[in-house]
């Protein structure tokens, strides 16, 4: 059985090129211009009946089209590579065929609009890059669609208002980030719709008033923060007021 088939010139793999497995079958076929990959490759699972991976090349480096397949046939990832750096729209599934996540590169690294799929197809979360870096608006949902949290990020970092609801449809949660942190006033709320806290934080710590309820609505207990240490008068009720 033949291992390898190819051409010299000049001491340099030139031509077609064939690489097979001990069964006879193929492992990988391609070309070579002057010993370095050029043109459409693919390369086989180890049985030579399905194609593992298909791929374009330019002076031995990744160029163009790139497909990768799970055993069954379905194409795990694809996209295309500019000189070896990841360019352009790629796209991510499972084994299945649903989409795990997609988005573009830009020089290898995320850049644009990324969307991330639950199992069932249904989106995760979605948002933008900025060359790596998550920037801009960034909405995240229950399975079904629904909203489940959403707000900015600067460079990676959380800032701004981020709001949180309930499966319901309710609003959970809602304050703003400072540098990642939380920062100024923060409300939560019981899925009835009844709030449930409210106070202040300064970069991620407690400070300044808060006050928290019951379900019903009756005030559950009000105090001060400093540094996220509880200071000053505290009031605790029952919940019948």
């Amino acid at each position: 059985v033949v291992n390898e088939k190819t051409s010299y010139s000049g001491g340099r793999m030139t031509g077609p090129y064939l690489k097979n497995n001990p069964a006879g079958k193929p492992r990988v076929t391609g070309e070579h211009k002057n010993g370095l990959k050029s043109g459409d490759w693919k390369f086989y699972f180890l049985d030579g009946e399905a194609v593992e991976r298909e791929a374009s090349f330019k002076d031995d480096q990744l160029h163009g089209a790139y497909k990768k397949y799970f055993g069954n046939g379905v194409v795990q990832r694809e996209g295309s590579f500019d000189m070896g750096h990841k360019t352009g729209h790629w796209i991510w599934r499972i084994r299945d065929g649903h989409k795990d996540m997609e988005g573009d590169f830009a020089d290898d690294v995320q850049h644009g609009k990324w969307t991330y799929y639950y199992i069932n197809g249904d989106v995760y979360y979605t948002g933008t890059f900025d060359m790596g870096l998550k920037n801009g608006k960034w909405d995240y949902f229950y399975k079904g669609a629904k909203p489940w949290k959403s707000g900015t990020y600067t460079e990676d970092v959380k800032n701004g208002e981020w709001t949180t609801w309930f499966e319901s449809g309710d609003m959970l949660q809602q304050g703003s980030y400072a540098m990642g942190k939380e920062d100024g006033l923060w409300e939560s709320w019981y899925e009835n719709g009844g709030e449930k806290d409210q106070g202040n934080y300064k970069l991620g710590q407690m400070n300044g008033a808060w006050k928290g309820w019951y379900p019903n609505g009756a005030v559950n207990y009000e105090g001060f923060y400093e540094r996220d240490m509880k200071t000053g008068s505290w009031k605790y009720y029952f919940d019948d007021g």
